[in-house]
């Protein structure tokens, strides 16, 4: 099973590796088979790209069997003009 990891901002990327330790561990023992990938959103992918959310990285995570997104701080993004997207809105989750 394929999951790409997007840690967010603020206290996601803990929390994402919170979640990690423990999907690990019941790989390590049910032998789930799971792979990581893991790609910036937020204001990590604003710095390095210019947007909260490429749309590379949105039609990459619908490849995948599942998605961990880390908490978002999208009351500080700046306009969508500005690269501000409401990256969980537009992955399609809410």
């Amino acid at each position: 099973m394929k999951i790409i990891v997007l840690p967010g901002d603020g206290i996601g990327p803990e929390i994402t590796n919170g979640a990690l330790k423990v999907l690990e561990a019941a790989n390590q023992k049910f032998a789930l088979n799971l792979r990581y990938d893991f790609d910036d959103v937020g204001f990590s992918s604003l710095e390095k790209y210019g947007t909260t959310l490429r749309e590379e990285t949105l039609e990459k995570a619908k490849t995948y069997d599942g998605i961990i997104l880390g908490t978002q701080s999208h009351a500080d993004y700046p306009k969508p003009e500005q690269g501000g997207v409401m990256s969980l809105l537009d992955l399609g989750l809410v």
